[in-house]
């Protein structure tokens, strides 16, 4: 895969933050369901809060987690360009809202969306357009309740003819543009910095900005960073808001929102964006989906790209695996060992078709990978495209003219088939295209022996991993090549398919990228369908694309670190490809992550779970039905709930379809049974691990647990997962307990676990495992 630049404003100038090619890339994934009503969970970019076949109570009150992202294509393409969607989705997807993006330039928002909705943001860097039907759209919205976000430009420059349509919409937040803009900064000073709000990953000095003074007209604005200028009479006196918040939303001026370091060359938010977020838009009043945990802990997940799946495997002469491929070697080093941990393999397929250059052994060393337990079956791709956008208007003449406009060296002409093609393509006086990247990289696609065709790359590779896979075990998920970046229609074609799709996003947080900057949203808009992106980057970012140092993917445990805490923003993901098995020190890197995972307190999920569940984020929808009580439906794979707010507990006894709840980083992550479709959540305030149930309840299992049945002294339920049982149960009757579980191989016969639940009511215990299937236990007190 490859890399992309990305740019973000920083004061009024674009300032351009390289990010190695990939730490921005763009991914894959969008919302589907088998089986169900298609407008309901097809995963499309719709939103909305209903609840079919029933009518609302005057009481009942739909919860509102939309926030428009007006965005301008007129300076940003599409939506996954935009700065709203490469900085600020992530923070608010953490806080439990969606973004629903709209593009101004093509009109303003239909009312429909805008009574859906809680909020808008914007994060214009120069003139907008249709900025007075924009003011005019915007200062109605928020007197009709929406909250405002507004970063950087508010829609036009602040020129003196400019004022009045700025200020008409700004004064409904509570401030207004001055003519003046302060261009001498040398005796600028703060006089005012929020603590909690300023200086996030980036301290304001030792530099200033030139800005526009912002006056704060009503003492309900909250001043967040205050410049005074000694220059002007009213600045020097009350000072220039250039962040603030109130009633009515948030306001960031241009360039305090991030900075750019010269240095080494990264963006980093001045603004701590999530408490901005939260004192514009209000406290998150309502349960926020969360797609990082499953009955109480860390999910984990792991894929494979098949790239080089043919490469030689770096082993030594004596070793059996010598001139094998490197996909053997992957087999045998980094997936059988770990059948605790589950991994996602996709085959490009392509590489077992010789017509294709592909290795004819390519196909056993996929049966023996898809025959494990462990691996989920996926596809990555046909003839692993690189420029996803070069199909989206195929020309095949155009292909030919860069394969034959490569160097000799850089064409990859090592088997007869290719060879043909090219003098084919001579023969038919097709000229040579000059290229300025001389690699195959140059080319749209890695195999480009027959003409492009959307069904061979999406259902055809498919059913090649399929095929190659145990009867009843089809693939379940397709990774996206190259840059990521599918179009709406290839998209679309994966879920006609039925499948799952992953990969883009390249998630790091680490000493490179030390910015949640380089944590993309949970996924992207593409027309109407949606990309889930993957969970974190992978190996070729961490070795500078591929050209060392090798062992630099031991580096991800600094974002899974980080990721964890202060905050759990991310999954456990462990993403790489098959040349890993190309060098020494990369087999190692990998290896010494899997030791990581395997030494952590996860949930392993495989690739294609999370993905659903990352689809069903945006599907979710709630009924607040009495204070502090919601009905929770059309919530699909998702089965966590978060709360943030450390001393809410659930009220089991009201609640339906809750198994759990278990605190981190100061929130309450709640779990909810997938075998109840309609769930109801009631909080109490609540102690710590003490008793809060009359029943036992769920603290955290390794295990996906569903259809628990709870009583004083009995537990039952069906747990599903990757090596033994791991959990802790609180509320349980202290003493002895007896455990049976199903047998996982041999249905009908149990295992017997004995265990001891604390003075405290906490009882911790290991059922048997591994549970590739679900297998039912039961606990009962002596």
């Amino acid at each position: 895969m490859r890399w992309q630049v990305w740019a973000f404003l920083c004061g009024s100038l674009l300032m351009c933050a390289t990010t190695s090619d990939r730490a921005l890339s763009e991914g894959a994934g969008k919302s589907f369901a088998r089986g169900k009503d298609a407008a309901a969970v097809s995963g499309r970019v719709v939103s909305g809060a209903t609840v079919a076949g029933r009518a609302q109570r005057p009481a009942e009150t739909a919860v509102k987690r939309d926030i428009i992202g007006l965005y301008d294509s007129a300076s940003e393409a599409t939506p996954a360009v935009s700065r709203l969607h490469k900085a600020l989705e992530l923070p608010l997807n953490h806080l439990g809202y969606r973004v629903v993006y709209w593009d101004i330039a093509k009109g303003m928002p239909p009312a429909a969306m805008k009574s859906r909705a809680h909020g808008f943001a914007t994060w214009f860097n120069e003139r907008a357009s249709n900025a007075e039907a924009y003011f005019e759209w915007a200062r109605t919205a928020v007197r009709d309740g929406l909250k405002a976000v507004v970063i950087d430009q508010p829609g036009l420059l602040g020129a003196s003819a400019e004022l009045r349509a700025i200020n008409s919409f700004l004064g409904t937040l509570g401030l207004e543009y001055a003519d003046y803009y302060v261009g001498d900064i040398a005796r600028t000073r703060v006089t005012v910095s929020d603590a909690g709000m300023i200086g996030f990953e980036q301290s304001l000095l030792p530099s200033m900005l030139a800005h526009h003074v912002v006056r704060a007209r009503t003492n309900s604005v909250r001043r967040h960073l205050v410049l005074a200028d000694p220059a002007h009479t009213w600045a020097k006196a009350d000072g220039s808001v250039v962040v603030a918040t109130g009633p009515r939303g948030g306001f960031i001026a241009p360039g305090f929102a991030t900075r750019f370091d010269p240095t080494d060359k990264r963006l980093r938010w001045i603004v701590n964006p999530f408490a901005f977020l939260v004192a514009a838009l209000g406290p998150t009043a309502f349960p926020i989906p969360d797609t990082t945990t499953v009955s109480g802990r860390r999910i984990y997940f792991s894929h494979i790209d098949g790239d080089a799946w043919n490469g030689r495997a770096a082993v030594t002469p004596g070793d059996p695996l010598h001139g094998r491929l490197s996909a053997d070697l992957i087999l045998r080093d980094l997936i059988v060992p770990f059948p605790d941990l589950p991994v996602s393999v996709g085959l490009i397929s392509s590489d077992i078709d010789p017509e294709h250059g592909g290795d004819a052994r390519a196909a056993d060393t996929a049966r023996r990978y898809f025959k494990l337990p462990q691996v989920e079956v996926a596809s990555h791709t046909h003839t692993h495209p690189f420029d996803w956008g070069f199909f989206s208007a195929y020309d095949r003449r155009q292909e030919l003219q860069r394969l034959l406009g490569l160097p000799d060296a850089a064409r990859p002409l090592a088997d007869r088939a290719l060879m043909a093609v090219v003098e084919a393509a001579r023969q038919q006086g097709v000229a040579p295209l000059p290229l300025t990247e001389g690699s195959v990289y140059a080319l749209p696609r890695s195999k480009v022996h027959q003409p492009y065709s959307l069904d061979a790359e999406v259902r055809g590779a498919l059913a090649t991993s399929t095929s190659l896979a145990p009867l009843g075990k089809p693939a379940q998920l397709y990774l996206w090549s190259g840059n990521t970046s599918p179009s709406e229609e290839v998209i679309r074609a994966t879920r006609a398919a039925g499948v799952r799709n992953l990969n883009g996003g390249d998630a790091r947080l680490d000493r490179f990228y030390p910015s949640i900057m380089y944590l993309p949203a949970i996924g992207k808009p593409v027309g109407v369908e949606r990309q889930i992106y993957a969970g974190a980057s992978n190996e070729h970012t961490y070795t500078n694309n591929w050209t060392g140092p090798f062992d630099g993917f031991a580096a991800l445990a600094e974002t899974v670190a980080n990721t964890e805490t202060p905050r759990r923003l991310k999954p456990f993901n462990i993403y790489y490809h098959m040349y890993s098995a190309s060098q020494v020190e990369s087999l190692a890197a990998v290896r010494q992550n899997l030791m990581l995972a395997r030494a952590s307190r996860i949930a392993p999920i495989t690739a294609a779970t999370y993905a659903a569940i990352a689809d069903s984020f945006y599907d979710v929808e709630m009924i607040e039905t009495a204070p502090r009580t919601w009905r929770v439906t059309n919530r699909g794979a998702l089965s966590t709930l978060r709360f943030d707010d450390s001393t809410a507990v659930p009220d089991y006894a009201a609640s339906r379809g809750v198994i759990g709840h278990m605190r981190h980083a100061g929130s309450v992550y709640v779990a909810l049974d997938a075998a109840v479709d309609v769930a109801v959540v009631k909080l109490v305030s609540g102690g710590g691990r003490s008793r809060t149930s009359a029943v036992p309840w769920l603290s955290e299992s390794r295990w996906r647990i569903s259809g628990v049945s709870a009583a004083p002294c009995r537990i039952s339920g069906r747990g599903q997962g990757f090596g033994v049982g791991e959990m802790v149960w609180g509320g349980v009757k202290p003493g002895r307990w007896t455990f049976t579980v199903e047998a996982a191989a041999r249905v009908g016969e149990a295992a017997s676990i004995d265990a001891v639940a604390g003075p405290d009511g906490v009882l911790s215990l290991t059922l048997p495992g591994p549970a590739f299937e679900p297998v039912a236990f039961e606990g009962r007190c002596r």
